[in-house]
This record gives C-alpha cells, sequence and structure tokens, in this order.
C-alpha cells in the first residue's frame, strides 16, 4: 500500500532537514551561506518546475492534435 502524500511530504522534509544539519556541520556554514545555497538550489528546482509544466501542456496538446487529425478521417 503506497504511503499518503502527507506522510511523504513529512518524511522528505525530514530527510531534507537532516541533509542541511549533517551539511551545516561538515563545513561548518553559517545560516547565512546555508540561506544563500537553498536560494539558489529554489532557483533551479522552480527552472525546473517551469519546464515541466511547459512539457505537460506540449503533451495535452499533442494529444488533442493527435484526437482531431483521428476525427477528420
Amino acid at each position: 500500500m503506497e504511503q499518503p502524500l502527507v506522510i511523504k511530504l513529512e518524511s522528505a522534509r525530514g530527510e531534507m532537514m537532516n541533509s542541511l544539519q549533517l551539511i551545516q556541520s561538515k563545513y561548518n556554514f553559517p545560516a547565512c551561506i546555508l540561506d544563500g545555497i537553498l536560494s539558489q538550489i529554489l532557483s533551479e528546482i522552480r527552472a525546473e518546475e517551469k519546464i515541466e509544466l511547459i512539457n505537460a501542456n506540449n503533451q495535452i496538446l499533442q494529444k488533442i492534435n493527435e484526437n482531431s487529425k483521428k476525427g477528420e478521417k
């Protein structure tokens, strides 16, 4: 049985926080440096999100075009 989304989200969040704490300790970074790193990572994730949305829209448009071509025949 697959876990509910809320459990997956909280588990992922916890793992990310643990990873951040390990990185902060390993490299002895202050919070302000982690803030900058996370801001850059978030920017990259948002760019990926836009690409995923464009690709999803393109797939929908492609299916619509294929279905309309089938309807023309």
